[in-house]
């Protein structure tokens, strides 16, 4: 879909000149662009609405950055995902919030979500801090509302004066975009509306978590074939050595999210984080590790361990969700050790996490 180009406000604080008044969007305004969804006009249970079949919806030449959000919003029981997108300035990337229906009652009864390159990391954000529980009544009208204020968000879900759920630090950057709807399947909606906010407010950028040995910086390789390392327990020099590499840090959860700096293409959903341990003397450290989906890991190029962790991997109620769940026990060697930690990409979210506990004699770049 074409989303209209913007400015990229840089700097840590960010404002929009628009007027601040409410601004109601008609289903049937040719605002709208639809040619990505299944779609129809509907009266339905007392309100003029638009049934959204499947597929996602979008404001063309609307640039929303701060403000408040709203509509009308119907559903059943059944599995769905029905939710607004926000900030979306770019194909594939933007601000998501979005309601589990079949969760009803459940701490995931819903989900907030940064798009980064057309994934959604949901695996990667759960708990409390992007999810809250909730139970839903169905085939009955609910009020939506998104506060939007710099970094911070709040969902108020029928109750407008107490929030649902407080978002303490949206994950995408904070730059100005379009407004969307999305949906898996059957849902309806009513009186979209949104009232910009000329407010200017202040950046606080979000502080990595306390965690005990985190690993906060990788280096990340290009994207690469999902087979280049299929069935290799020993890598040649010939295998990495045209590999370009980058560095980044992780995000205020501890999570490096590969999303965020690598598109998946066909048949090239996989990339590697690298680490480059010294150490003082020959020993065994152990690593804990989290991961989204799949991992090989090779230590000095030799296989040390490989592992799934995607969604109903271990059971069919299994989520795949990120944590530090599983560990690795590293022979190093005296001087310069080389980790190289293989993930590749299911859905759901597409990131890595590790710490060391005991980081006595060695030194990780």
């Amino acid at each position: 879909m074409k989303i209209p180009a913007i400015v990229v406000l840089a700097n840590i604080v960010f404002s929009i000149s628009i007027s601040a008044q409410e601004i109601k969007v008609p289903f049937d305004s040719d605002q709208w662009e639809m040619s990505n969804a299944q779609y129809s006009m509907q009266r339905f249970e007392g309100k003029e609405s638009l049934l959204l079949q499947s597929g996602f919806i979008y404001l063309k030449d609307v640039l929303f950055l701060n403000g408040t959000i709203e509509v009308d919003i119907n559903f059943s029981a059944l599995r769905n995902f029905p939710g607004v997108a926000f900030r979306i300035y770019s194909v594939g990337n933007y601000e998501e919030f979005y309601i589990r229906p079949h969760q009803s009652g459940n701490p995931d009864a819903n989900q907030y979500t940064p798009v980064f390159n057309g994934l959604a990391g949901w695996q990667l954000y759960h708990g409390s801090k992007y999810a809250t529980p909730i139970s839903y009544s169905f085939n009955d009208w609910h009020h939506l509302k998104i506060v939007v204020k710099g970094k911070k968000a709040a969902v108020y879900f029928d109750d407008m004066d107490q929030p649902l759920l407080e978002i303490s630090e949206l994950m995408q950057k904070t730059v100005a975009g379009s407004l969307g709807l999305k949906t898996l399947t059957n849902v309806h909606f009513a009186n979209f509306q949104y009232t910009p906010d000329q407010t200017t407010y202040q950046q606080d950028v979000g502080m990595v978590e306390s965690i005990e040995g985190l690993v906060k910086n990788w280096q990340l390789s290009e994207i690469l074939a999902d087979d280049k390392f299929k069935g290799k327990f020993q890598l040649a020099p010939a295998d990495i050595k045209d590999i370009q590499w980058e560095q980044f840090g992780v995000q205020s959860s501890g999570v490096l999210n590969i999303a965020q700096y690598r598109q998946i293409q066909e048949g090239r959903s996989t990339a590697i984080a690298k680490l480059e341990i010294e150490s003082d003397r020959k020993q065994v450290k152990q690593l804990d590790l989290g991961y989204s989906d799949y991992i090989t890991v090779y230590v000095n190029n030799q296989v040390l361990y490989s592992g799934a962790n995607n969604f109903r991997s271990r059971d069919y109620r299994y989520l795949g969700t990120i944590g530090f769940f599983d560990s690795v026990y590293l022979p190093l060697k005296k001087g310069t050790n080389q980790v190289l930690i293989v993930v590749r990409e299911d859905f759901g979210g597409w990131g890595v996490q590790a710490r060391m506990l005991d980081q006595s004699g060695v030194e990780i770049n």
